[in-house]
């Protein structure tokens, strides 16, 4: 029972430093992290932006409201408030997925980094909108599986944009 709440509070805090991480891009210098690979052309493509930005921003809403939805406890005292929340969710990932499908497109690492970006964007998606389908349809063993795949996906498309600034930054 201890070991199960350490890890809680560690996918927690995890969640919630990496979820915030993307907020930084509101307050800083443009040339920061992840943008300074990014050509002066590309920066000032306004639908590579919109893109960019809904991906981090929804992208990390999703990584900070989505481990909260694992809580068996919370599900089961406030089960309105579980679906008021998996509905933000749902939104934001399958939003957050499709934009960073587009941005992926303009991924510095070149056609392999692309096509992995692509591969985890479309991921994302499908196990989110699967998720929601079968919530819908009452199967909730399979909807249970499923939002374990797109909170994985969730945390590793988040996590990447984290990696890749420090490692521009590194290089």
């Amino acid at each position: 029972m201890m070991t199960k709440k350490i890890l809680t509070i560690i996918v927690a805090f995890m969640a919630t430093l990496v979820g915030l991480y993307p907020f930084i891009y509101f307050f800083i210098n443009r040339k920061f992290g992840l943008l300074q690979s990014k050509s002066d052309a590309t920066l000032n493509n306004v639908f590579w932006n919109i893109e960019f930005y809904m991906q981090i921003t929804l992208g990390g809403l999703a990584l900070l409201i989505g481990w909260t939805q694992f809580r068996v406890k919370q599900r089961t005292n406030n089960l309105k408030l579980h679906r008021q929340i998996g509905k933000v969710y749902v939104i934001a990932s399958l939003l957050s997925a499709v934009a960073g499908i587009y941005i992926a497109l303009y991924a510095t690492g070149g056609t392999i980094a692309s096509l992995g970006f692509i591969c985890l964007g479309i991921i994302w998606f499908y196990t989110t909108l699967r998720a929601y389908i079968e919530i819908n349809n009452r199967r909730i063993d399979k909807h249970q599986k499923m939002m374990i795949y797109s909170y994985a996906a969730c945390f590793s498309s988040n996590f990447k944009n984290i990696s890749s600034s420090f490692n521009y930054i590194i290089s």
